[in-house]
């Protein structure tokens, strides 16, 4: 939330085994009308339960995070990437312009899918 602002769009929290069309199509629609919003995706991770998501500003900036119960300090960061929370928390910036895909499964991506 810190990065997408106080008053922004809470497109919710997708539970493993939850559909994410709903959080997914709340996202988009909130980047596209240049509204502040984060969404985010549980996953499983090797270590426990790691969740992925974005969060946008409402001023064309647009951030993914990823949480991990496992520190992140032992990955190599990508470039660009900060840590926080104890390393448990790692963020950047997406590409500009922003922009959100669909990857499988119906969770979203900044990055430009591989056909």
């Amino acid at each position: 939330m810190a990065l997408a602002g106080e008053h922004a769009i809470n497109c919710g929290r997708v539970t493993r085994g939850q559909k994410p069309i709903v959080a997914s199509d709340c996202a988009r629609k909130a980047l596209a009308s240049s509204q502040a919003f984060y969404v985010s995706y549980d996953q499983m991770g090797p270590g426990g339960g790691d969740t992925d998501g974005f969060a946008g500003n409402g001023k064309g900036n647009l951030y993914w995070v990823e949480y991990s119960t496992e520190s992140l300090l032992s990955s190599p960061l990508p470039v660009g990437a900060h840590l926080s929370g104890k390393n448990h928390i790692m963020f950047g910036n997406c590409p500009m312009p922003a922009k959100l895909f669909h990857r499988g499964g119906g969770e979203l991506t900044c990055s430009v899918p591989m056909e």
